[in-house]
């Protein structure tokens, strides 16, 4: 009877050896596959997103949003105070977010009831899917949602409680990344932004602004997504703990210093209106003002993307907002 001989240890070695040379190689070409699949979906979440809102726009000749954007600030005093359904007196939008606004106005979730004699406008979480109710006491009417209630925030539409984040518990779109974030959504005012000869300063430009200037966008309706807060000595922001793709952040004139990871598109810097990368006062990722303005149009005569419309913004594979790699409604970001 003839036997069979067995591996040896030096081929078991070698074919283990080998498996584990195709396991590093399949890994990283894995994780890209995943990454281009989620960059599609969320490409396309997009698509319909800008789809829904220009439906919106043909009916009611205005972009989704029942909260004005002079309520949506940080501690502001709000015109037409939303409460919590449940809780019944928190008031909402002092802190409600214009990506939250997008829902209200897609989806729904706002209802009106008379209590006590006194009209009350309620978010509640059951009504969001339903579509949008016109707050009218007298003739109250629903209309079609024009997205269904999918890929928003997860749990009791309860959003991250993250140290110096204002938020509230009105859902939002999100991202189609596996560390999902939330899809930015500003809303112009419509006839601000005409052309000027020079821009006026950080805080009152006509490209953009932090707080209740004439800027065509106001970088309180995403704010919440996108300031930042300390942990031990680095400053971070939501979902901002991947890397990036350039050489780190560029702090003033010092373009080699490398900064902690952390969002974009948080403040104003007029001065910083390049995207020019050997730009002494660049700074990475890009400032409000960069972004926002119109860079096919003559620095002398700023405009805005989207003049009169609205952006929408998804932080990207990197996780961080205010990068090359972000995905909008208005297409690439890239600086020249």
């Amino acid at each position: 009877m003839k036997k069979h001989r067995g591996f040896t240890l030096v081929e078991l070695l070698v074919v283990i050896g080998i498996i584990g040379v195709l396991v590093a190689i399949l890994i990283p070409v894995i994780g890209r596959v995943r990454i281009s699949a989620q960059t599609t979906d969320t490409k396309n979440l997009i698509s319909q997103l800008t789809a829904a809102i220009e439906r919106y726009h043909g009916i009611f000749h205005a972009y989704p949003g029942p909260v004005k954007n002079a309520d949506i600030r940080p501690a502001a005093t709000p015109a037409m105070p939303v409460y919590d359904s449940l809780a019944g007196t928190t008031v909402l939008n002092a802190e409600l977010t214009g990506t939250e606004n997008l829902v209200l106005g897609l989806c729904g979730g706002l209802s009106i009831s008379n209590v006590s004699g006194t009209p009350k406008i309620y978010f509640d979480a059951n009504q969001v899917g339903r579509g949008a109710v016109n707050l009218n006491l007298v003739s109250p009417k629903r209309f079609d949602a024009y997205m269904e209630k999918s890929n928003m925030s997860e749990g009791s539409y309860k959003d991250e409680v993250v140290p110096g984040i204002a938020d509230t518990i009105v859902p939002e779109f999100m991202d189609r990344y596996g560390a999902s974030l939330p899809i930015l959504y500003l809303r112009a005012r419509p006839g601000v932004g005409s052309k000027a000869a020079t821009p006026a300063a950080n805080d009152n430009n006509v490209i953009s602004t932090d707080s209740a200037g004439v800027g065509h966008y106001q970088l309180s309706d995403a704010i919440a997504y996108t300031q930042n807060y300390t942990i031990g000595s680095l400053q971070v922001g939501i979902g901002s703990d991947k890397n990036l793709k350039r050489d780190g952040y560029l702090a003033g004139t010092s373009q080699g210093k490398v900064m902690p990871p952390k969002h974009g598109l948080r403040a104003v810097t007029v001065a910083t209106k390049s995207m020019v990368q050997g730009d002494a006062t660049y700074t990475y990722p890009y400032d409000a003002y960069a972004y926002f303005l119109n860079q096919s149009i003559a620095s002398t005569e700023p405009q805005p993307r989207s003049k009169d419309g609205y952006i929408l913004i998804s932080a990207g594979p990197d996780r961080i907002y205010g990068t090359e790699d972000d995905i909008t409604s208005f297409g690439e970001i890239t600086g020249q």
